[in-house]
């Protein structure tokens, strides 16, 4: 049952990493923590290990499917100089935190995500029209919540870029991606010493390129809209399923 278990959150992982470009962690860190009793923090390192070759894979299928590639050469370099700072400052706080306390704050963080995205503006904007600072912060808080959390920071991205600042949903998914390799490489570095290899990780990351490839093909056939509302619906589901979980020990 567990094989099975292991298989889906694989394929579920790969799929909303790439459909949505948030990253596997928030499935991914719920799911080894209350399935496989994981520890907060070895699960928050093994999402972050696992992170680095999903979010490389959906990079290329975008790539080549798409033949789309963000400028890195202007406004995301400053995106990638906050992730630097917070990727270090993340993962010394989540040292010093108990696992109770990490895991009451990554339900704090999902519940303020709903109000933001929900109450998201609708216009589309350039994001080159944004300031330098704002994707300093961005990026900042991006990986300090993939740091602290093993979450990949891609529901920041998603969340500040749609819901904040009004940027379209798939070059914000994509952009999240690209960000979401960076970080997972990052916090991986800095972190490394609470993961613990498991043969049960194996068996996930086995479907997880294959759920990259079809969230990749995926979104190619749903609208900016309706992929607005599957990422809404996602985190509420996330949200609850970790706010239960509180109770757990």
């Amino acid at each position: 049952m567990k094989d099975i278990r292991a298989y889906l959150i694989g394929i579920s992982i790969g799929f909303f990493s790439s459909l949505l470009g948030m990253g596997p962690g928030l499935i991914l860190v719920p799911s080894l923590h209350f399935i496989y009793d994981y520890p907060l923090k070895r699960a928050a390192a093994s999402s972050l290990i696992i992170m680095i070759p999903i979010a490389l894979f959906s990079c290329m299928t975008h790539y080549f499917h798409n033949h789309a590639f963000p400028d890195f050469y202007n406004w995301l370099m400053y995106v990638y100089l906050g992730c630097f700072f917070g990727s270090f400052i993340g993962v010394k706080v989540r040292q010093s935190v108990s696992p109770k306390l990490l895991k009451c704050l990554f339900v704090f963080f999902l519940v303020l995500i709903q109000i933001k995205i929900w109450l998201s503006v609708t216009q589309a904007i350039n994001v080159l029209d944004i300031s330098v600072y704002h994707h300093l912060l961005i990026g900042f808080c991006a990986s300090f919540l993939s740091s602290l959390m093993g979450i990949g920071g891609g529901v920041i991205i998603i969340s500040v870029y749609i819901g904040v600042l009004g940027v379209a949903s798939k070059p914000t998914a994509l952009i999240s991606i690209y960000v979401i390799l960076l970080n997972s490489i990052l916090a991986s570095f800095h972190g490394k010493s609470d993961f613990v290899y498991d043969p049960i990780l194996k068996k996930i990351f086995s479907l997880a390129l294959i759920g990259a490839l079809i969230g990749t093909y995926t979104q190619s056939f749903i609208s900016d809209i309706h992929l607005m509302y599957f990422f809404k619906v996602f985190l509420i589901i996330v949200t609850i399923k970790m706010g239960l979980g509180l109770k757990k020990k």
